[in-house]
């Protein structure tokens, strides 16, 4: 459901669909056609005994067929440029759109990494904590039986609260 690989397809369909086009003009055109249509005239001054309320008329119908067929020589490769132009465009779309997937993949696997990475350091951040709380715990024990000084222990709180902090 991403926009941009939509976008992507969309371009290589659209390309396609020209690549196809710019072909045509390479064949004959072949094209026919009907034509059909119905004329009543009325002779209006003429008089003549006999007819309906003294007016002649006379209508015709007419049918017609056509069938059309041309080709354009390609002398100076004009066409067969434009073919070639559209099936270049075709082949870049096509790459565009490996491209996009490309870049998708390389996204979603840059954000699930730095999941990850984001989650390893808050376990190393709570274990470094629980670290600096033993130490603590381990260098007020030996402050009260008189074998580490208050430095010790004041040193080892400050680092304890950085790692709160953090």
């Amino acid at each position: 459901h991403n926009f941009t690989l939509q976008a992507a397809a969309a371009r290589l369909q659209m390309a396609a669909s020209q690549a196809r086009i710019a072909g045509a003009p390479l064949y004959p055109q072949i094209g026919a056609g009907f034509n059909a249509s119905r004329r009543s005239q009325n002779f209006i001054g003429l008089p003549i005994p006999g007819s309906p309320g003294g007016v002649l008329s006379s209508t015709t119908s007419s049918f017609g067929v056509s069938f059309n067929l041309s080709w354009e020589i390609d002398l100076w490769g004009r066409l067969g440029a434009g073919k070639a132009v559209a099936l270049a465009n075709y082949q870049a779309a096509q790459a565009d759109l490996r491209g996009a997937k490309l870049s998708l993949s390389a996204q979603t696997s840059k954000a699930w990494f730095a999941a990850i990475e984001s989650r390893r350091q808050v376990e190393l951040a709570e274990a470094s904590m629980e670290n600096y709380q033993t130490i603590l715990e381990q260098v007020r024990t030996r402050y009260k039986r008189g074998l580490r000084p208050s430095l010790d222990v004041r040193f080892t709180a400050s680092n304890l609260a950085i790692a709160k902090d953090l």
